[in-house]
């Protein structure tokens, strides 16, 4: 599974190894090995600022993924920069798809347009690693990135089986909107899983409340459901308008839509208040995520789906 040719683990002499915790100073530290390594003038600057930003992206879903402890690599083989980032997860990070205006969730398409190659090689017991290499010469960014390409990089991934034969249904969820919405929410929860790693370093001077919350968000509700979001992203790649997303049903679901909703709410009140980097929810997001919390919560007691009927963008 790669988006070139792997070439499997590197053995190249002289490669730089690092091992770092699940927390956000991993990050930085990381830029440090590989412009260490490569900083010393035999690789073109272009190209070590470069990899520092792929494996700035690397690392950072590592960190809010995987969340293991995660060994760096960084070599000069075959005529390019390889960097390797090895987790304990078996999860395999899966590309989504964004709106024009996003600015967050695009790490996987910045290391696709900077690097030759990139892929994840599974290590059976041992957990994966994610790689790309970076050509000596550096190539231009790419302006308009292929999503269809992107997408054919990952399987599709089998929808969970409901714990019960139940399902709940968003009816004409508005696609454009709805990635809009999504997009808010990831920034939000990234900001938390960051946050909450600070406090626990004690590098942040944040609100206790805020740091609760945020603490919370981030172990709870920072992984999406494989089969909704993969209802939308093809929705998306059809270019259809709406599309009817299905929720698997479990015992205690409308307790958990409850706290989602009040921690988005939560978190959105710091944002009005410039506590968090994180915008404020535009009011059609707002209002979109009041119904999908609505609908779910209503479905969890037995009512019948209500479809969207606000604006589709």
């Amino acid at each position: 599974m790669h988006g070139g040719a792997a070439v499997g683990p590197t053995t190249a002499p002289g490669a730089a190894r690092a091992r770092f915790p699940a927390a956000s100073a991993s990050v930085p530290a990381a830029r440090r090995l590989v412009r260490g390594h490569l900083g010393a003038g035999t690789v073109p600057d272009d190209v070590v600022a470069d990899a520092e930003v792929c494996v700035s992206e690397l690392v950072t879903n590592a960190v809010l993924h995987a969340r293991t402890e995660l060994e760096v690599l960084v070599a000069l083989a075959s005529g390019a920069v390889r960097l390797e980032v090895l987790d304990r997860s078996a999860r395999v990070p899966r590309q989504v798809v964004h709106s024009d205006g996003a600015v967050t969730g695009r790490g996987l398409e910045m290391v696709q347009a900077l690097c030759r190659a990139w892929g994840v090689d599974p290590r059976p017991g041992v957990g994966k690693v994610v790689w790309c290499e970076l050509d000596l010469a550096p190539a231009p960014v790419a302006e308009d990135l292929d999503v269809d390409a992107l997408l054919a990089a990952w399987p599709d991934e089998p929808p969970e089986d409901p714990p019960a034969a139940r399902l709940l249904v968003l009816r004409d969820y508005p696609v454009q909107l709805g990635l809009r919405a999504k997009e808010h929410a990831e920034a939000l929860l990234r900001e938390c899983a960051l946050l909450a790693d600070g406090a626990a370093r004690g590098g942040t001077h944040a609100p206790e409340r805020l740091l609760r919350v945020a603490a919370e968000a981030s172990e709870r509700f920072g992984d999406d459901l494989p089969g909704p979001d993969r209802e939308r992203r093809e929705a998306y790649l059809r270019g259809d308008a709406v599309v009817d997303l299905h929720y698997p049903w479990a015992p205690g679901g409308e307790e958990l839509v409850r706290e989602f909703r009040d921690a988005l709410g939560a978190l959105d009140a710091w944002s009005r208040d410039r506590e968090l980097l994180t915008m404020v929810q535009p009011d059609d997001v707002r209002a979109l995520q009041a119904w999908v919390h609505a609908e779910l919560i209503a479905q969890c007691g037995g009512a019948a789906p209500t479809p969207w009927r606000g604006p589709l963008a």
